[in-house]
């Protein structure tokens, strides 16, 4: 590095130039650190994302258990409120293939979705 004499014109470039670069390195490691808790938050909320799912997927294998134990009440209401519950939660919430029942199907019938999929399915099918 050639030296400047001091108070010359080429020493104030240098030295501006050097407080330029160091403010520069300051800022780009400033952004690199914010990147990094950045993706530290983005990991856990993924994290807490996938628990919460985990949990509503088991509340709903709870819920559909708990109907099937009541699709032979004798009461119309319940069936059809059963019956709508569950297509709403298989089609809506989790986004599931049900085949449709028939047309001629009484709601007085027992409800048994068939599920052609699952989000495990279709997640193993696109990696």
């Amino acid at each position: 590095m050639e030296e400047a004499e001091p108070g010359s014109e080429r020493a104030m470039y240098l030295e501006k130039n050097r407080k330029a670069a160091s403010k520069c390195r300051n800022k780009q490691k400033k952004q690199q650190d914010d990147l990094v808790e950045q993706a530290r938050e983005v990991q856990l909320r993924n994290k807490c994302l996938k628990a919460e799912v985990d949990v509503l997927q088991h509340g709903l294998r709870v819920f559909m258990e708990l109907a099937g134990y009541h699709q032979n009440c004798p009461d119309s209401r319940l069936s059809v409120y059963l019956q709508r519950e569950a297509d709403r939660l298989a089609t809506g919430c989790l986004r599931k293939s049900v085949t449709p029942q028939s047309p001629t199907t009484s709601m007085n019938e027992p409800f048994t979705p068939t599920v052609e999929s699952t989000p495990e399915d279709h997640a193993a099918s696109t990696d």
